[in-house]
């Protein structure tokens, strides 16, 4: 086996788990959980809710009983993950009293009453999960859930014995933990997700957080490890790690729990993408279980692969965050994944967009540029059995993807392009390199279908001296970045320029100057991306954003620059950097490709300039209906 560490079992107290790999809850069920081949399986349930909302135990909850049994069919063990919000909760209940800043409601503190009456339904609802059928229990205390908030001075601002000390602010997690495990004996599995560190100015530190866990010890039989709060937008951002921050960030916490908390299985989640990674972790003793969620969405076949030793056939999640963002909510590399129409206690994804089957007529499909969206296209047309020819005018494959991934901060996108190169090669189309198709050269070879995906070209701003050898654009860039000077300027303060500006900060200890027309930075991007870039450039002193600024002339020296109140500047410069934004074939380019073959589709960047996520699905989509 390719991942004998990784594929070996584990006992958590008297339950033997075949592997130690858990699908973490929230994001993933349904589909994800009948065919995960993981040795845990968790099912998360809300305290906050109303009683009657609560009740999910009924077996009228058809949802909850098939989620326990799509996990026993896989060879997992399922938990059931019991959560409470808190202050962030219908019942807007929480350790201090304050004005709720996303809705403005009255926070009440919990009295003694309410502290027990909570307890009172933890352990209820656990003795419900146990006699319902569920193998152990996960107490969620952590990402800044009721729990949490007690243990955190960021939301514990209380005087009497329930604040102040580490001591008083973990009196109330530490009873209803004792509850939960009075009433469950001895012998059932309970485990509690945790933060190291909620990731908020005055909150919990790490030190207060390992303390709090031996103190729970005794009560536990395993912890996982993670870190950041949901409902704070600055701290979110490392509960679910965006591609700019490191990867597998949560790591050092789990293994000095690991050593500190000898009796607890200690697991770890965040950012672990790759199979090998997770067999080091296990391997090296860091952790005992490896827990994920996005690495399910992007594919479901994460455990089935890496136990077979196909992880070269994985698909890698990207860490874009598309996944929860609030604009085009989705998986870039899974188009069938969706949240759209969910319905019920439990918002799983569905997948509203069918799996590819067999065509019932074979035909042929030509497709133009071997981009992300083309190869997604090639691929699923070659799976239905399509015969598929591809035509790239470069000598390579990926398209836009080539110089992306030459980015320090964009280790992901280099492992989906080997992706996409893998299985270009494995479907059997024919691809053709170094080839500039034209609409002559294709009517020859009578095609059904023609799927344009060529691509977008940068925006050139009509600048003066922005054909200047010190000036290069968002792509040529990319492939020159060690050529750069010392000091940079970046014209454009979209997502790419923010990127560029970090990347030569952070990562090359160049300055850099972003220069942006507009008030506001990345204006298109994902909101954990603004915040987390924006607390990056926060954390620099190389990098300076010019906003509301614009770019009046480039010299071999640097670049004048004028703002919105009509003030005039030269910014010294050894390399200019423009990306304004791309454009995509005009419609005299695009004409003549039509009526060459009965079905003529645009994709991606060739339709208009988009995102990996619409190119992929965008190509997906045509596969399935050509």
């Amino acid at each position: 086996m390719k991942f004998p560490s990784l594929f070996s079992p584990v006992k958590i107290n008297n339950l033997v788990i075949q592997n130690r790999i858990i699908m973490a809850p929230g994001m993933c069920g349904g589909e994800l959980m009948r065919h995960a081949g993981t040795g845990i399986v968790m099912v998360r349930g809300d305290l906050s809710v109303p009683e009657k909302e609560r009740d999910v135990f009924k077996e009228s909850h058809v949802e909850l009983r098939q989620a326990l049994n799509y996990a026993h069919e896989s060879g997992a063990a399922a938990s059931f993950h019991i959560h409470h919000f808190g202050l962030h909760g219908s019942n807007a209940l929480g350790p201090s009293s304050c004005i709720r800043e996303t809705d403005g409601v009255q926070v009440r503190a919990m009295d003694e009453d309410d502290m027990a009456d909570c307890i009172r339904k933890y352990t209820e609802f656990a003795l419900k999960a146990k006699k319902f059928g569920f193998d152990m229990i996960d107490l969620h205390l952590g990402h800044g859930w009721l729990g949490g908030q007690f243990l955190s001075p960021y939301f514990n601002k209380r005087t009497d014995k329930y604040g102040g000390s580490l001591e008083n602010r973990a009196r109330f997690p530490l009873r209803l933990i004792k509850s939960v495990r009075e009433a469950l004996g001895d012998n059932y599995p309970i485990g509690m997700r945790w933060s190291a560190t909620d990731c908020l100015e005055g909150g919990l530190n790490f030190e207060d957080s390992l303390a709090f866990v031996k103190m729970a010890e005794p009560y536990l039989n395993a912890v996982e490890i993670s870190c950041g709060t949901d409902f704070e937008p600055e701290a979110h951002v490392h509960c679910q790690s965006i591609f700019l921050k490191e990867r597998m960030p949560n790591v050092k916490y789990a293994r000095i729990v690991k050593k500190e908390c000898p009796s607890l299985v200690v697991a770890v989640v965040g950012a672990i993408n790759r199979p090998k990674d997770a067999e080091e972790i296990i391997a090296n003793g860091w952790a005992d279980l490896i827990s994920m969620s996005r690495s399910f969405l992007a594919d479901p076949e994460w455990a089935i692969k890496a136990r077979e030793g196909r992880d070269d056939d994985i698909i890698p999640c990207l860490r874009c965050r598309y996944c929860d963002s609030d604009q085009n909510r989705g998986c870039t590399v899974n188009p069938r994944y969706s949240f759209l129409n969910v319905k019920g206690p439990h918002d799983y994804p569905i997948y509203p967009i069918p799996k590819i089957e067999k065509s019932k007529n074979q035909k042929r499909v030509v497709v133009i540029g071997a981009g992300p969206g083309g190869i997604s296209a090639a691929v699923t047309a070659r799976k239905r059995g399509h015969e598929v020819l591809v035509f790239e005018k470069n000598g390579y494959l990926g398209g836009a993807l080539q110089d992306i991934s030459k980015s320090e901060y964009k280790y992901e996108i280099g492992l989906y392009l080997n992706y996409l190169k893998r299985q270009l090669d494995q479907c059997g189309a024919m691809v053709k390199l170094n080839v500039t198709a034209s609409p002559e050269m294709i009517k020859k070879l009578s095609p059904d279908a023609i799927v344009l995906s060529s691509g977008a070209k940068p925006i050139k701003p009509p600048i003066k001296g922005i054909d200047l050898p010190n000036v290069m654009d968002c792509y040529k860039a990319l492939e020159n970045s060690d050529s750069w000077g010392k000091r940079v300027v970046i014209i454009g303060g979209g997502t790419n320029g923010v990127e560029f500006a970090l990347e030569q900060s952070c990562k090359k200890n160049r300055e850099a100057v972003v220069i942006e027309a507009t008030d506001t930075l990345a204006t298109n991007a994902t909101r954990d991306f603004r915040i987390f870039s924006r607390q990056l450039l926060q954390s620099t002193t190389l990098v300076k954003t010019l906003l509301e600024t614009r770019c009046t002339e480039i010299t071999p020296d640097g670049v004048s620059v004028i703002n919105k109140a009509g003030a005039t500047n030269f910014i010294p410069a050894d390399s200019v950097i423009y990306c304004v934004g791309l454009h995509s074939p005009g419609p005299n380019e695009l004409l003549p490709w039509y009526g060459i073959a009965p079905q003529t589709f645009l994709v991606g960047d060739c339709r208009a300039p988009s995102i990996i996520k619409d190119a992929v699905s965008d190509g997906y989509g045509v596969g399935l209906n050509i």
